[in-house]
């Protein structure tokens, strides 16, 4: 409800050849370039949500979508495994452990933003892994590590950052290779140039207009040490640190969850493979102190804008599923690498010792799942003394099962809400029914206080009657809620929301409440200068208030399950595009209106005055008259406006380019241009080595 309607509503602008920088059709959230999260940086992203509109239905796309990309997420790992040279048997271990571990599975189709970083992040790593061996490489991993950057999930930047940091300060004290690791350097710093286009314009939006800053907190939704330990036992409490101190919740579903081979594989390597000595071996080493390290960063890490550290487990996740494909290949291979029962009885014992002492009930599930892991672990072990080469068969297929068993037929335990979300994207019956209106609807979603956030009891009527999120851009409603990561100050401080467009109990009276100011809004209530046609209001919480509040200049005209609808008793003044106040001798008349821009045509001899839009304003807008720039001012904080020079007239522009943009394009063709020397000047220098390597062979016969 957050993110795919904003995925079709991109690929709507797309395909009437616009660039997808801002919509008018939610206002909360409207700054798709600058919210970064939706990815329009990547091409691949874009073609899958033009794919994605042609769905008839919604869930369906939704299916496409994620399946795409848990497929990419596996195929970057298999790769990077080859890189690593590891065999196809522990690559293709490991792509599934890593490709499908359950918080993947799970929060990655919550936040589809994140599922999208972390399956370009193996596509990065692996293509930096060929930048370090050979220069050749630098331009192309450059682009493919700015195809990670753009994914819209920032964690994947960290990631990033903190595994090759890792891994080349290993490779350098251990083998001593300089070069390599400044071209690994080189193509990490091109590929952020390159991807300046997505993270400038994020970047002036914090600064500028975000409260998000404000409520940061670096102290909640960490991951806990027994988290850590578990990952290879499908029944165990997913332990986090909340808002409301450390909690143990019911198991489903089980985000701590890797795969049932991790802990013995680990338990029973031969860690010396992992030798200092072999240059190969500190390949090994790196692996395990970067799984090392984004395990206490789920724990511990995050801070400034990157709140709930157990966001990087997945990273976490997918090194150890790479190690433990190094480490059963590597020091299994051969035949001789049987498993110890009695390491493999007390890898599962510490941490299932854990779950016990933090859980009660799941006695079924628990002793479905642990009887058939002894299963697996005997005919494990069996494979390994007769047939050594097939004996990888039986890790892969126990994960296979196990897998169906947890998403198909594990109990719900009511961490997420039962209600049917849209399938469809037709206007549905009841009061939602009304095209092209402009919307503001007063809700909190049952089950939480004022504090906001997502309710657990959202059902069907609900959500169909409030459209909380970003649902309204499913139908062809205009929406002053929605959804924003970065919470625009000045709609959080008009209308008093919170990131998912919910209200405070006092809305109704803010918006009601006339406008004090001199700057062209004095006398006009708030629900004025947006000119909002209709009203949603829930009831037991804002229908009766704003009934109250609004006396006889609004009117009940309908109501259903949960809330009431509220129309204007008398419209508003006609007014040309979406200008919402103009001085009374000043004559427009609309020339263009699109998502990004607005024309007029101003007549002249006026008496000069202020203009203001009905449009939410974001770092970036600019206004013309006649070519010659004006200053854009926000009214309230969230409304543009500019103020017209006495007499003036011709054409009045007012557009929207996102703060950031043009210096982000800019260093990002200086970018591709150094990364494209930098492979072609290594390939010309390669083929003038050969040839002269072949005269000199000639010479000397």
């Amino acid at each position: 409800m957050m993110i795919m309607p904003v995925m079709l509503e991109i690929a709507r602008q797309v395909t009437e050849w616009q660039m997808p920088f801002v919509t008018g059709r939610s206002w909360l959230g409207g700054a798709i370039s600058a919210e970064y999260q939706y990815a329009i940086w990547n091409p691949v992203s874009v073609s899958l949500y033009v794919l994605m509109d042609r769905f008839g239905r919604l869930d369906q796309a939704a299916a496409f979508f994620s399946i795409f990309h848990l497929c990419l997420l596996s195929g970057g790992i298999f790769t990077l495994c080859r890189g690593f040279g590891i065999p196809r048997a522990g690559a293709v271990a490991a792509a599934l452990a890593g490709g499908t571990s359950m918080w993947v599975v799970y929060w990655g189709q919550a936040w589809v933003n994140a599922l999208v970083g972390i399956a370009w992040l193996p596509w990065a790593s692996a293509a930096l892994l060929l930048a370090y061996r050979r220069a050749l490489h630098v331009g192309p991993a450059a682009v493919v590590t700015a195809l990670s950057l753009v994914s819209g999930w920032p964690y994947t930047a960290i990631a990033l950052i903190v595994g090759a940091g890792i891994a080349l300060a290993a490779s350098l004290v251990l083998t001593g290779r300089f070069l390599a690791c400044v071209r690994v350097v080189l193509a990490m710093g091109l590929g952020g140039a390159i991807a300046a286009p997505a993270y400038l314009p994020l970047l002036y939006f914090l600064l500028e207009a975000s409260m998000r800053s404000h409520g940061a907190s670096s102290d909640v939704l960490t991951a806990h040490f027994d988290t850590l330990l578990a990952v290879s036992l499908p029944i165990f409490p997913n332990v986090l640190k909340t808002f409301s101190g450390v909690e143990r919740t019911a198991p489903s579903p089980p985000i701590h969850y890797v795969s049932w081979f991790i802990l013995p594989v680990l338990a029973n390597a031969r860690w010396t493979a992992l030798g200092l000595k072999d240059r190969r071996g500190g390949l090994g080493l790196g692996l395990v102190l970067v799984a090392a390290a984004f395990g206490l960063l789920s724990m511990y890490g995050a801070g400034w804008y990157f709140r709930w550290p157990f966001r990087l487990l997945p990273y976490y996740h997918i090194a150890i599923a790479v190690l433990a494909g190094w480490l059963m290949t590597r020091t299994m291979g051969d035949g001789q690498g049987v498993w110890n029962m009695g390491r493999t009885a007390l890898a599962f014992a510490v941490p299932l010792a854990l779950g016990f002492l933090n859980q009660s009930g799941m006695a079924t599930d628990q002793a479905i799942l642990l009887s058939w892991i002894c299963v697996l672990v005997l005919l494990t072990r069996y494979f390994q003394r007769s047939w050594p080469e097939y004996w990888m068969a039986i890790p892969v297929v126990g994960h296979v099962t196990i897998f169906v068993y947890l998403t198909a037929v594990f109990p719900h335990n009511g961490m997420v809400p039962r209600w049917t979300p849209p399938v469809e994207r037709q206007a549905l019956p009841g009061i939602v029914d009304a095209p092209g209106v402009r919307q503001l609807a007063l809700y909190q979603p049952p089950g939480r206080d004022a504090s906001f956030g997502s309710g657990k009891a959202l059902d069907d009527a609900f959500w169909s009657e409030l459209m909380p999120g970003n649902n309204l851009l499913h139908h062809d409603v205009e929406a002053i809620n929605g959804y924003s990561a970065l919470d625009p100050r000045g709609l959080r401080e008009a209308f008093c929301m919170d990131y998912i467009g919910a209200s405070c109990p006092d809305a109704a009276k803010r918006i009601l409440s006339p406008a004090t100011s001199a700057d062209g809004a004095a006398g006009l209530s708030l629900l004025d200068l947006t000119r909002v046609e209709r009203v949603v209001a829930q009831r037991g919480l804002h229908a009766a208030i704003f009934a109250a509040e609004a006396g006889g200049t609004w009117v009940r005209a309908g109501s259903g399950r949960h809330a009431d609808v509220f129309v204007r008793r008398e419209p508003l003044p006609p007014r040309p595009g979406s200008v919402s106040v103009q001085p009374p001798d000043v004559q427009l008349r609309l020339v263009e209106r699109g998502p990004d821009r607005e024309a007029y045509h101003l007549d002249k001899g006026h008496g000069g005055g202020r203009v203001v839009w009905a449009r939410a304003w974001y770092p970036g807008y600019r206004a013309f008259l006649a070519g010659r720039p004006l200053e854009v001012e926000p009214v309230l904080g969230f409304l543009p406006s500019v103020v017209l020079p006495p007499g003036e007239g011709g054409e009045l522009v007012l557009d929207y380019v996102p703060a950031g943009l043009r210096p982000g394009l800019a260093i990002a063709g200086i970018a591709l241009a150094l990364a494209g020397a930098f492979s072609l000047g290594s390939l010309l220098l390669k083929r003038e080595r050969r040839a002269g390597e072949g005269m000199s062979v000639t010479a000397e016969g």
